[in-house]
Parts: C-alpha cells; sequence; structure tokens
C-alpha cells in the first residue's frame, strides 16, 4: 500500500494546535471550509471543502489529548495519523501521515494531486514550513 508523510514545524504551543485540528471552528479557517462537529474518539463527522464541491466522511479512531489524532476517511477509507511533539514552550513538531491509498498507477497519481491540493492549503494558510515524503509500493 501507498503513503505519504508531511511534516511541519508550527511556531504555536502544542495544546492550541491540537485544539487547532479537533476544533472544526478553529480548523476551517486552514483546511476544510466546514466540519460537522469536534473531534472525539469514536465521533462521525464530515468535512467539506465548499471551493472544490467536495466532502468526505471521517471516523475518529483515537485521540490522545495533545499527542496523537487518528482517523479513517474518504471512500475507501484510509488511515490518517496525526502526531504532535512539543519542541519547547512555543513550537510544536506536526507529522501527518496516510496509510492506505488504494489507488495504482495514474489513479495514485491524480489521488496524490488531490491530497497535494489540501496540504498545499494547509501550507499556505498557516505559513509554515514542510517537507513531504511519498512512498509508492
Amino acid at each position: 500500500m501507498s503513503w505519504w508523510k508531511n511534516n511541519m514545524l508550527i511556531r504555536k504551543p502544542t495544546n492550541l494546535v491540537f485544539e487547532a485540528f479537533i476544533n472544526p471552528e478553529i480548523t476551517k479557517h486552514f483546511w476544510f471550509t466546514k466540519g460537522s462537529g469536534r473531534l472525539s474518539s469514536g465521533a462521525r463527522v464530515t468535512w467539506e471543502w465548499g471551493m472544490y464541491n467536495v466532502s468526505t466522511p471521517v471516523q475518529v479512531v483515537e485521540i490522545i489529548k495533545n499527542v496523537k489524532i487518528v482517523i479513517d476517511w474518504n471512500d475507501p477509507a484510509t488511515r490518517v495519523e496525526f502526531n504532535f511533539k512539543a519542541i519547547d514552550a512555543d513550537s510544536t513538531y506536526l507529522e501527518i501521515s496516510q496509510y492506505g491509498l488504494h489507488s495504482k498507477g495514474e489513479a495514485l497519481l491524480a489521488e496524490i494531486k488531490w491530497e497535494q491540493k489540501w496540504r498545499w492549503s494547509m501550507y499556505c494558510k498557516s505559513r509554515i514550513g514542510a517537507t513531504l515524503l511519498i512512498y509508492f509500493e
């Protein structure tokens, strides 16, 4: 299965960065345009990108406050892990990994192109540095 990984240094405390990802009222300012609810363990929510006329179901698998968020999203579902690590009181290292991209060949490239849209959106809106790794099987 294919996967990708994105690493970012965010110059904000870990608790604020974590809250920004579980609270759709904050997340809508840098990622999706609407979320149906806060992320909590076992929750099922919907994220919408109005500019693309796209939405996706999100099933929250695990949350460890200020440390980790694990979700399954899309159809067919892929797993996404958000790992938060405090560098110091005012900086957070965020690693986002997505596993289980189902497509192959040209379809996989199209799927990655779509995934890059939301990563690029987060990067541009938050003005943070990022590195991207993609693994192809």
